[in-house]
């Protein structure tokens, strides 16, 4: 009896030395292949400037009388164009939208609106599309000064974006793979092809902001910007 106790006891000795050993092993294995491939994220980096701008303004009026109302709107209207096309524009960058009215209703002591009508309100919006994206900002502030008008932040924009992030996508590609030799080089390693590429967002920045988004970013308010492209790059090591 105590001889087959001794040898289911060296039985499961040795089963667990297996174990133990397999768990080792794999263990090893595990390591070794997450050490054959090295993860970098490249990166690049471009100063831009603007070619396109838009500015929005909308022309008031406001009369008893809606016909009059409109009739003096137009006359604003033109004036408002005609002092934009004196700071340089030109009328195919200037865009007059449709003019739209409403009528202002009396509200009672209850605070209650009742169907009197007390005047008209007349709006008409100009909207400048151009290149000349140093005159935009002197002149919403030229016109900011009328109270008949409500001008908007004037808004900046890059038209060739798309050529520039596939651009800049070739320069965080070379980018991680600088990073990555240098990583290596010191272990007297080398990287090999590459695993997975992850691409990451885009951020467009004004020079004066680093405001930025986890699913990427562009900044309108800005003249001068910066493109970043973001790449993550898992390469095998040789």
């Amino acid at each position: 009896m105590k001889r087959v106790q001794f040898v289911l006891v060296a039985v499961i000795l040795s089963l667990g030395l297996i174990i133990s050993s397999a768990i080792v092993s794999n263990t090893i294995e595990s390591l070794k292949k997450k050490d054959d491939v090295v993860t970098v994220k490249g990166v690049a980096d471009k100063k831009v400037k603007s070619d396109k701008g838009i500015l929005a303004i909308v022309v008031k009026s406001s009369d008893k009388d809606i016909n009059t109302a409109v009739e003096h709107l137009k006359t604003n209207t033109q004036n408002i164009a005609d002092q934009i096309k004196a700071e340089g524009f030109e009328d195919s960058e200037i865009k007059l939208e449709n003019i739209a009215s409403e009528p202002v209703y009396y509200f009672n002591d209850r605070g209650n609106q009742t169907t009197r009508i007390l005047s008209y309100n007349a709006t008409q919006m100009i909207v400048i599309t151009t290149d000349k994206v140093d005159k935009l900002d002197p002149l919403a502030l030229k016109l900011s000064e009328n109270i008949e008008l409500a001008v908007s932040e004037p808004q900046y924009f890059v038209t060739n974006i798309e050529k520039l992030k596939i651009d800049l996508l070739g320069e965080a590609t070379k980018n991680a793979r600088l990073r990555a030799n240098e990583l290596l080089k010191n272990n007297g390693r080398s990287i090999g092809g590459v695993k997975t590429v992850n691409q990451g967002v885009f951020q467009i920045t004004g020079d004066n902001t680093s405001e930025t988004s986890d699913t990427g970013y562009y900044d309108t308010y800005s003249i001068e910007k910066t493109v970043r492209a973001v790449i993550s790059i898992e390469y095998r090591i040789e």
